[in-house]
């Protein structure tokens, strides 16, 4: 769902809990958060089909903080956006 012009909340179900990855559409695209293992092929790159981008221009993701639901997509995003960059604070980049 586009929030505002260029900022877009994507929804995932995660038990009784709910998963909000963001993404910012503009000049550049950023997530923010990848979810668990299999958010970007479930949820993550579905949507950017949807709203017209091609997951290869994903220029980064931004992991806000070392959770599994955060940033257990990673490699899977990775995978589908070799260019991405990966980006989070030095004390969680171990993970």
């Amino acid at each position: 769902m586009e929030i505002i012009p260029g900022l877009h909340r994507i929804k995932m179900p995660l038990g009784n809990r709910v998963l909000y990855q963001h993404l910012y559409s503009g000049d550049r695209h950023i997530l923010v958060d990848t979810g668990i293992r299999d958010t970007p092929e479930s949820h993550l790159l579905p949507y950017l089909t949807s709203i017209g981008v091609d997951p290869v221009q994903i220029d980064m993701a931004i992991i806000t903080h070392a959770d599994a639901d955060h940033f257990g997509g990673n490699a899977s995003l990775k995978k589908a956006c070799p260019g991405v960059w990966i980006a989070a604070h030095q004390f969680d980049m171990a993970w």
